[in-house]
């Protein structure tokens, strides 16, 4: 099967009925291809070291054999959009107005519920992207963000990719809600817990570079936030203007 993902082709055969269904919204035939587009051959003979590191990850518990070729499958990706400026980050992405956010926080912060929020105050103007791994990529100098089949056990995503307005941190707060920007310097570590880094020496070098400039170019903003509708209004402001 051929899949446009992040804005790349990828070629891939499965035989997994689970994973070909949750694949299928992506799939192209290959009259709809650009005959001169790259198509990126993904091989499952490659899996078996990612299956190791998540045999041991925390998912361990996940260890079926549908889940492992997903997630193998959306490693592998990931390593190559890396080596074509872009990466996967955990994190929920929102379209606003024609224009993409993303929200992303350690398990159990609150994204889920921030997007709720969002989507309570703002209504259509607020679109889920991808609701637990979106695909970011520069493209024609321009950071996009791109839906994907990996949205999260709520399903939530879509079909369109937007232009990149900002990245939003989420923290919870002992009472109120208050945003801030954040220097680069600042939100590397916090961005470094939030996707995935190679072990192979060459890819660690894309993967240093992409962070780098991603965080130069993208404006980020850190929020302290309960969960009420004023935390939307407050992270919406800062991000969007009033």
């Amino acid at each position: 099967m051929l899949i446009r993902l992040g804005g790349l082709l990828f070629s891939y055969e499965t035989q997994d009925p689970l994973v070909q269904a949750h694949l299928l919204p992506f799939c192209v035939e290959d009259s709809e291809a650009d005959p001169g587009q790259e198509q990126f051959q993904v091989e499952k003979k490659h899996f078996d070291e990612i299956y190791a590191r998540l045999r041991t990850s925390k998912d361990a518990d996940k260890n079926y054999e549908s889940y492992l070729e997903e997630m193998a499958l959306l490693w592998t990706i990931n390593n190559i959009l890396l080596t074509h400026d872009g990466f996967f980050l955990h994190g929920a992405a929102i379209s606003f107005d024609d224009m993409a956010c993303i929200f992303t926080a350690p398990s159990g912060t609150g994204k889920t519920t921030h997007i709720r929020l969002w989507r309570e105050c703002f209504g259509q103007r607020v679109q889920v992207i991808n609701g637990d791994k979106p695909f970011i990529r520069l493209t024609d100098g321009e950071w996009r963000v791109f839906p994907n089949p990996w949205n999260g056990k709520e399903g939530w995503g879509g079909r369109c990719e937007k232009p990149l307005k900002g990245l939003c941190f989420l923290a919870r707060s002992g009472g109120g809600n208050r945003i801030r920007p954040m220097k680069p310097d600042e939100a590397l570590p916090l961005l470094f817990e939030q996707t995935v880094m190679p072990e192979e020496k060459e890819l660690i070098r894309s993967y240093m570079s992409v962070m780098s400039r991603f965080l130069r170019e993208v404006p980020c903003w850190q929020l302290f936030c309960e969960p009420s509708r004023e935390a939307a209004l407050v992270s919406r402001d800062a991000m969007f203007g009033k």
